[in-house]
């Protein structure tokens, strides 16, 4: 979680996810993905490789 970020009441928030500063978290966000702006939306995927 970036400086500044606002997440609404309810909003659930998946593993591995990076949220940008100042990004206003609006709906649930999906594991492995990075997310930006107002709303936040997806920008990119992370990988999951643990091996």
């Amino acid at each position: 979680m970036g400086a500044g970020v606002t997440v609404l009441a309810g909003v659930k928030i998946g593993d591995n996810v990076v949220v940008e500063a100042g990004a206003v978290v609006a709906q649930d966000l999906p594991a492995n993905g990075v997310f930006a702006g107002i709303p936040a939306r997806k920008i990119a995927d992370l990988a999951n490789d643990c091996g």
